[in-house]
């Protein structure tokens, strides 16, 4: 789930923004994918932030009495150093210290039904991309990613679930099912009801068994012997 923070103290504008994005979402076929709140007030923002909530897009209005655009953007780079910053503004001089603030775009207002779009197609085809080539771990504090080239398997761990590389184990506050509908895409298969495996991580099976490049054996349940076998065989000759 990829969430969208849009700050303008114009409750106008920030309905206005939800539906650029909420569109063009559903362009990128991303809609089910995506989570925009919207705030009048950057402390409220700030002060779900330091609650926990974590943003992937923040989308500020420059030009706002409480706390400006710019200031905003530090202050939530003091909480959360990942994300892609979008800035609105009125005035086009402002475009070099918005780069130096490290924002992804800027946007003006007056021309915001014409550039916002594409601006929005640009970023949200950056998440899309991560969304492939990483995997994002969502803890209570932070968010983490990591390649899925790197994760071996993952494991259901209660109500959560942990995620397995050579090196390391991460705990991810999602279930297994929302796992498996991210990283199903990108070659992972489910041996039973509580395993998930990256199939370029598999070196062989035996009988019932995965056998992984880390050494370790996993049983496969009786129910999906013949549809994984099926599968690591198709994969294999097609990408071997």
């Amino acid at each position: 789930m990829f969430r969208i923070a849009i700050v303008d103290d114009s409750k106008d504008i920030t309905e206005i923004v939800r539906a650029h994005v909420k569109r063009q979402a559903a362009n990128a076929g991303m809609d089910q994918e995506v989570m925009v709140r919207t705030y009048t007030k950057p402390r409220s923002l700030l002060e779900e932030m330091q609650g926990g909530m974590k943003f992937h897009i923040f989308i500020l209005d420059v030009e706002m009495p409480e706390i400006n655009g710019v200031e905003l953007s530090d202050r939530i780079r003091e909480i959360q150093s990942k994300g892609y910053i979008i800035f609105l503004t009125c005035h086009a001089s402002f475009a070099p210290q918005g780069y130096e603030k490290g924002a992804y775009q800027y946007v003006l207002k007056p021309d915001m039904e014409r550039r916002l779009p594409h601006v929005l197609d640009s970023v949200l085809a950056e998440c899309k991309r991560e969304m492939t080539e990483y995997y994002q771990i969502t803890n209570q504090h932070r968010i983490e990613r990591m390649r899925c080239s790197e994760i071996i398997y993952v494991k259901k761990d209660g109500k959560n679930c942990t995620l397995f590389t050579e090196r390391s184990q991460h705990f991810d506050r999602k279930t297994l099912e929302q796992v498996r509908q991210v990283l199903s895409r990108v070659g992972f298969i489910a041996i039973d009801r509580g395993r998930i495996v990256n199939i370029e991580h598999i070196r062989k099976i035996e009988k019932n068994e995965v056998h992984m490049d880390n050494g370790e054996v996993l049983e496969i349940s009786r129910s999906n012997i013949k549809k994984v076998k099926n599968m690591v065989t198709e994969y294999w000759r097609d990408n071997l």
